[in-house]
C-alpha cells in the first residue's frame, strides 16, 4: 500500500492512505435500482482511509507519484513495488496506440468488484445475438487465470480450447459482463514455443518492444518446469512452477493475457500451434 501526500482539493490531512476499494455514488442508478453507466463513469472515485474524502483517478496518480511505499506484505519481492497502472494511465495508453474499448483487457484476479466496476467505465451495452439473453457490455474485459486442468470446448468445433467468455458476477441481471478466462499452464506452453521462433509455433512470430529490459526478461522467466506426484496414481508430470517463492512473474502474466485476448479476437488461431502434451516421466 502506498502512503501519498493528498491533493489539496482533500480536507486537511498531509497524507491519504489509499484504499482498494472504489466508490461509486448511489445515485448512479435509476428508479429500477440498475446501474446507469454513465453516471457510474462519473461518480467513480477513491476514498481517503482517514477522513472519506473523495478521490478522482486523476489525483490519485499525482498523489502516488509524490508518495512514499510502505507495503503491507512482509513478504514482498525486494525492490519490487508494483506494476499495477492507474485506470487513468491504461486509458491513456489505449487511446495513444489507438486500441478500441473491447480490445482492452484488466486482471480481475485481486480487487474483482473493482474491477468489473472500471470496465464498465468503458464501453457499451448491446443486444445478445441469441434471443431471451441479457444485454452484453462490449468494451474492457475483465480477465481472470484458472488452474493448470481448466479447459473448455469450442461450441463449433466440440473440440477443447484454452480459454473461455464466461460472465462477471454483478449485483444485478440487467446486462451481462463479459469475463475472459483462461488456461495459464497452457498458454504458458505456447508462449514457449513462441519464443523459441515460427518453426515451431505454426509460422506465428512473437515480438517485443525494444524497451523490453532484462527486468522484463527476468520476469518472462520466473516458471520452470518440474516433475511431481500427481494424485494416488504414483504419475510424475512436468508442471510449470516458480523458480522460487520471490521471483517476481507479474510481467509474465501480462503476456499470457494478451496471448488469450489474441485468441478470443481471433488474431492468433492458437489449434495451429501444436496442442502441448502432458509431459510424464516414468
Amino acid at each position: 500500500m502506498r502512503l501519498a501526500s493528498g491533493p489539496a482539493a482533500l480536507p486537511p490531512k498531509s497524507e491519504v492512505i489509499f484504499a482498494q476499494t472504489l466508490s461509486l455514488d448511489s445515485q448512479a442508478k435509476d428508479e429500477s435500482g440498475a446501474w446507469h453507466l454513465g453516471c457510474v463513469r462519473a461518480s467513480a472515485h477513491y476514498q481517503c482511509q482517514e477522513c472519506a474524502g473523495h478521490i478522482s483517478d486523476a489525483q490519485k496518480v499525482v498523489a502516488v507519484r509524490k508518495g512514499l511505499w510502505r507495503p503491507e506484505n512482509p513478504n514482498a519481492i525486494p525492490g519490487v513495488r508494483s506494476y499495477h497502472l492507474s485506470r487513468e494511465e491504461i486509458r491513456e495508453a489505449q487511446l495513444a496506440h489507438g486500441v478500441t474499448d473491447n480490445h482492452v483487457g484488466i486482471d480481475s484476479g485481486h480487487a474483482a468488484a473493482d474491477v468489473y466496476a472500471h470496465c464498465l467505465r468503458w464501453g457499451r451495452i448491446v443486444p445478445s445475438r441469441q434471443p431471451g439473453l441479457l444485454p452484453i457490455h462490449v468494451g474492457w474485459t475483465p480477465m481472470k487465470g484458472r488452474e493448470r486442468d481448466a479447459s473448455w470446448k469450442d461450441p463449433e468445433t466440440k473440440q477443447p480450447r484454452p480459454y473461455c467468455l464466461g460472465s462477471a458476477a454483478l449485483p444485478h441481471r440487467k446486462f451481462r459482463l463479459p469475463l475472459l478466462e483462461f488456461n495459464g499452464d497452457f498458454l504458458l506452453d505456447i508462449l514457449t514455443k513462441l519464443r523459441k521462433g515460427p518453426e515451431g509455433a505454426g509460422g506465428f512470430r512473437w515480438e517485443l518492444t525494444g524497451q523490453a529490459d532484462e527486468e522484463y526478461f527476468r520476469h518472462l522467466d520466473a516458471k520452470v518446469k518440474k516433475p511431481e506426484v500427481i494424485g494416488r496414481s504414483g504419475k510424475v508430470q512436468v508442471i510449470w512452477r516458480l523458480r522460487s517463492g520471490r521471483w517476481p512473474d507479474h510481467l509474465l502474466d501480462c503476456e499470457l493475457e494478451q496471448l488469450a485476448m489474441a485468441m478470443i479476437h481471433r488474431r492468433l488461431p492458437w489449434a495451429t500451434i501444436a496442442q502441448p502434451e502432458k509431459e510424464e516421466v516414468p
